[in-house]
């Protein structure tokens, strides 16, 4: 009981702070226990939950998915784009293109991984700059694929 408080209580802050001075906050920045951070641009139709799991926020262009466990803090900023952020999980929004799921500018070393939905781990892979993700080596149906603590739901078909 006493955890879903503190998730209500987080939510509400997020919610109000949101609502509150918006005008003034442009995106919101999330940094991970590793140290690094994930921006998000702000939209009139962001929305921000708290799962049991995972800090959930859509409504902004790209759904975002991080694992509680790996939160560190989260703020507001006045920032536009990710200019002055020092290091982002994922340098650009992964596209869809002929087949493959395409990530652009990531970290060396950068793990990529898809899982079932309940949650059977289906492909592990190291990568680097670009990387094309073969969507046929996925089974069709739902995946989830995590990109440095950042995923990704798509559907195979």
């Amino acid at each position: 009981m006493r955890k879903l408080t503190r998730i209500t209580a987080l939510a509400a802050i997020a919610i109000s702070a949101l609502t509150g001075s918006a005008a003034n906050y442009h995106g919101l920045k999330i940094t991970l226990l590793d140290e690094s951070t994930v921006f998000v641009k702000l939209s009139d139709d962001m929305k921000a939950i708290f799962t049991p799991s995972h800090l959930k926020i859509t409504g902004t262009g790209q759904d975002v998915e991080v694992p509680r466990e790996k939160l560190a803090t989260f703020q507001f900023t006045e920032q536009s784009e990710t200019d002055g952020v020092e290091e982002t999980t994922v340098a650009a929004d992964p596209f869809l293109q002929d087949g493959y799921m395409v990530f652009t500018g990531l970290k060396e070393g950068t793990g990529i991984k898809a899982y079932s939905p309940d949650g059977r781990l289906i492909l592990s892979e190291t990568a680097s700059g670009d990387f094309s993700l073969d969507l046929k080596r996925l089974p069709k149906g739902i995946c989830i694929v995590t990109v440095n603590s950042i995923s990704y739901k798509i559907n195979v078909r």
